[in-house]
């Protein structure tokens, strides 16, 4: 009889929840942030409320990325070191200067455009644009360089997490619209409302870039279901590790539970069903509820992403 090797190490999951979180919150800063300079580039009166608290949201979601980053570092003292020996070959480094930059970028901009200096917040919008693109094609590359891992391998992460950026800082946009702006909104001129919800075809602001922002916000989520569906299909034919972790992602628990009803149905279903339904898809709730569900959506994807990925490893 062949003898046997019994293996009994516990492998601890590296990365879980705080750094699904931490990706997330940088997606959700960065996209914010260009939602908030071009609604600012439109110079227009009725956004200025909108600006104004996207620009402080943008800001405090900046301010939780160092905060999440540390937080999961087992030695945070590290993050400084990190700033002061630049290795031009490693992400992370690259990374910790971009996120750091695009902080102060963010505060910065909030406290020029809350204080009505928006000659001086145009200096800082595009240097803060640039940092904000960075970020999600970071994070993504980053993910990448994990050469045992079939899913942050695939080549996909950083268009990922690009698409992420777009949706969280539409998502947020409508959002905050919804609550900052609600009366510009809810009664633009022209509109007789009755005590109704206004629908698409009123005049003003909530016939116009809250409706086109659901559009926009319907093609990423159309986007980014088909992303989902290719990178799922590719990683299940690539490698014995990668049918695996696709395998996890469909029929593991609680993966498969968190792909199926936080990734699908909360992100992709109900937000299209927001949107497209006639009921909802005229009035200014569409665009809001579809928001806030596509919110919870990429949220979920990225634990199923950052958990899923190590998944066939231990």
């Amino acid at each position: 009889m062949e003898p046997k090797v019994v293996y009994d190490v516990f492998h601890e999951m590296p990365w879980g929840i705080v750094t699904a979180s931490y990706l997330f919150v940088a997606a959700l800063a960065a996209g914010t942030y260009l939602a908030v300079v071009l609604l600012n580039r439109a110079q227009k009166a009725e956004y200025g409320s909108v600006t104004r608290t996207g620009a402080v949201t943008a800001a405090v979601l900046g301010l939780l990325i160092p905060v999440l980053l540390v937080s999961e570092l087992h030695q945070p003292l590290r993050f400084i070191t990190v700033l002061f020996r630049l290795n031009p070959t490693s992400p992370m480094s690259w990374g910790a200067w971009i996120m750091t930059l695009f902080v102060i970028a963010a505060v910065l901009y909030a406290g020029l455009i809350l204080k009505k200096d928006f000659q001086s917040a145009r200096k800082v919008e595009l240097p803060g644009a640039v940092l904000a693109v960075l970020i999600p094609l970071y994070t993504g590359l980053e993910l990448s360089f994990a050469q045992t891992n079939p899913l942050w391998q695939s080549g996909m992460l950083p268009v990922f997490f690009l698409l992420a950026t777009a949706l969280g800082g539409v998502a947020v946009a409508v959002i905050v619209m919804k609550l900052s702006a609600g009366t510009t909104l809810a009664t633009p001129e022209g509109a007789k409302t009755a005590g109704k919800e206004v629908s698409a075809t009123s005049e003003g602001v909530a016939g116009g870039i809250m409706f086109s922002l659901g559009k926009l916000l319907s093609l990423l989520v159309v986007v980014n279901f088909l992303l989902i569906f290719i990178m799922l299909l590719t990683l299940s034919n690539a490698t014995a590790e990668g049918a695996i972790i696709a395998g996890n992602i469909l029929a593991g628990m609680p993966l498969g539970l968190l792909f199926w009803l936080g990734e699908m149905a909360v992100g992709i279903i109900l937000p299209l069903f927001f949107l497209w339904y006639p009921r909802t898809a005229k009035t200014i709730s569409g665009p809001f509820w579809a928001s806030g569900c596509v919110l919870v959506g990429l949220y979920v994807q990225r634990i199923v992403e950052v958990i899923g990925g190590q998944s066939a490893i231990f």
